[in-house]
């Protein structure tokens, strides 16, 4: 089964969905085959997931090519000093755009990352005084009424695992940006892929 581009789509966007009490779920699209689809062999368009819960902690914004879409989106649906946390799964320079971009909005923000992506975040953004929180083991962010993500670590140290039991979203920070969908909302949007 092939699927293909809808007409009224644009080249990229951002689709937003509440899956959960405070939590958003931002989805940058691309039906273009970027670099990594093409180290992977992928032909379908490329996506990448972001959550926001309760306007404090947002997890793993996109890369560099969403910028300008990506914020634009997160400001119609939040004030951005709000955010408490930027959660990155993995760091890369293709990240150095959103996350600078962030951080002009919201200087007080901290990274939360493994020890190798915070040494990452140091060399890629060193002009800036950046507050980054390392996770090493097993940990518990608490956001308050009920939200928080559980943190563990897996067998990569460059790689961040979470679980949001209100939320229900289990998200591998991985290069791959996989996510484990857990509600009906996030199984439609998935449906919604370029490369469903």
């Amino acid at each position: 089964m092939s699927i293909e581009k809808p007409r009224d789509v644009q080249a990229r966007d951002v689709q937003a969905i509440y899956i959960s009490a405070d939590t958003l779920a931002l989805r940058s699209r691309s039906w273009n085959r970027l670099r990594f689809e093409v180290e992977y062999g992928l032909e379908k368009g490329t996506t990448a997931n972001s959550f926001l819960i309760q306007d404090q902690a947002l997890i793993d914004p996109p890369g560099g090519t969403f910028t300008e879409i990506y914020l634009a989106e997160l400001r119609q649906r939040t004030n951005l000093n709000n955010l408490r946390y930027v959660i990155l799964g993995h760091v890369n320079k293709n990240r150095v755009i959103p996350l600078q971009s962030l951080l002009d909005a919201n200087p007080k923000l901290t990274f939360i990352c493994t020890n190798p992506g915070a040494i990452a975040l140091k060399a890629l953004i060193p002009d800036r005084e950046i507050q980054i929180q390392v996770v090493r083991g097993e940990e518990f962010l608490d956001l308050g009424k009920g939200h928080g993500l559980k943190f563990f670590p897996v067998s990569t140290p460059a790689i961040l695992m979470g679980f949001g039991p209100m939320t229900l979203i289990r998200k591998s920070f991985i290069p791959i940006n996989s996510l484990v969908p857990m509600s009906a909302a996030i199984r439609s949007l998935m449906m919604c892929s370029p490369y469903s």
